[in-house]
């Protein structure tokens, strides 16, 4: 059965302007289903999700307590991760807030973390001509 939400879409085409054509993906029901397979390819399960023990993102890529290949845990925007998906994670890194709120949306939080852990773990790629 297809998921009505699943690509290909056109809403996706249009917004990722041709982009999707070169990523590779797959569907599953639920994150637990993905996790054990993922470990096995050696990936370090990074959750991002402020908890009591969690550490600042840029706090764990300075001391160098991430690698890669590096798979990055985003939970429900008003639930966060279930206990099951923390509890599979390697460790769990958040972004420090400013202000009276204490997270973000999830596409936000996505891209700053993404891009953080981008910054901090993969070579630079040399400026286009």
């Amino acid at each position: 059965m297809r998921h009505h939400r699943l690509p290909p879409r056109k809403e996706i085409a249009k917004t990722s302007l041709g982009s999707e054509a070169h990523l590779a993906w797959s569907y599953a029901a639920g994150v637990l289903e993905v996790l054990p397979g993922l470990r096995a390819q050696g990936a370090m399960l990074v959750g991002l999700e402020r908890t009591e023990a969690s550490t600042p993102l840029a706090e764990a890529l300075a001391g160098g307590a991430l690698r890669r290949p590096l798979c990055l845990l985003m939970g429900n925007e008003v639930a966060g991760l279930s206990p099951e998906a923390l509890d599979a994670c390697d460790t769990v890194c958040h972004l420090p807030m400013r202000g009276l709120k204490t997270s973000l949306n999830v596409a936000v939080a996505f891209g700053v973390g993404a891009y953080r852990v981008a910054e901090a773990l993969l070579p630079e790629r040399p400026a286009p001509p």
